[in-house]
């Protein structure tokens, strides 16, 4: 049956409880009996905080992706910022909020957050969305246009053009410099030795192994070889008349090969 009251900012008592604000309250409370005996008083000092904060930022760490913002990428690493220094982020796995952050899986990724402050204020949420592809791709194939070589396959050529082929359609090939480092810019082919060394890199940034092309190339025609009478039995010794039908022709570099025209062909 005692009277409790209020301590007013003059100083005066009222049986009217304040209004809380948001922010910093401190609330002064005596109380009076029936006798009219009023006791001691007691002090509640708190801060009212009723307002959410503002959803914390999430961001992948690498987007290493051909393209910058594709959300592509072979690192499933982030990085959640909350909106405010000390607040809690929480992270929605399987249907509930858990501090515990999730490990992104190769493939699809979708990453929930939201944060709570100190007052237990839970602010609204930010996804972020992402695709983990961290498998490199094969190795790219790398062939002359023409081995025209004696022997089909010796990589000796007089046409110095060659194809490569990525394993995955889109993936983007470069070419190894002479300072090791990479290039997409094809080489020129020399006459002589050449070595060529390509690999691919795909969409997510994963490059591959590398395969190397050795070839000869040789596009100096060699002279005409020399074909000559075995014997020239005619008077003058150098009249091209004979009575043995047979010649020689040697080629201008030894293991050529020599071919005859005969009836037109």
């Amino acid at each position: 049956g005692n009277t409790v009251e209020y301590q007013a900012a003059d100083g005066s008592w009222s049986t009217t409880p304040p209004e809380v604000v948001e922010g910093a309250n401190s609330i002064t409370v005596r109380e009076t009996d029936a006798a009219g005996n009023v006791s001691g008083s007691s002090t509640l000092d708190f801060v009212l905080d009723t307002q959410a904060p503002n959803a914390p930022t999430i961001t992948l760490d690498v987007d290493s992706g051909i393209s910058d913002g594709d959300l592509l990428t072979n690192d499933g690493s982030f990085t959640v910022t909350p909106s405010e220094v000390g607040n809690t982020v929480e992270y929605f796995v399987n249907g509930e909020w858990t501090t515990d952050a999730p490990t992104a899986s190769e493939g699809d990724n979708s990453i929930t957050v939201r944060e709570t402050d100190a007052a237990g204020n839970v602010s609204g949420s930010n996804t972020l969305d992402f695709v983990l592809d961290t498998q490199a791709p094969n190795a790219p194939i790398i062939t002359l246009d023409t081995d025209s070589g004696k022997l089909g396959n010796d990589f000796l050529t007089n046409d110095g053009s060659f194809t490569v082929t990525p394993s995955e359609d889109g993936n983007t090939v470069e070419y190894q410099e002479a300072d090791g480092s990479w290039s997409t810019t094809p080489p020129e082919v020399v006459e002589g030795d050449n070595s060529i060394t390509v690999r691919e890199t795909d969409a997510a940034g994963n490059v591959s192994g590398s395969n190397t092309l050795d070839f000869v190339l040789d596009t100096q025609a060699p002279s005409a070889p020399i074909i000559t009478l075995d014997t020239d039995s005619g008077k003058l010794g150098d009249d091209f008349l004979t009575n043995d039908g047979s010649f020689t022709v040697t080629p201008s570099e030894d293991g050529n090969t020599v071919e005859y025209f005969v009836n037109g062909e």
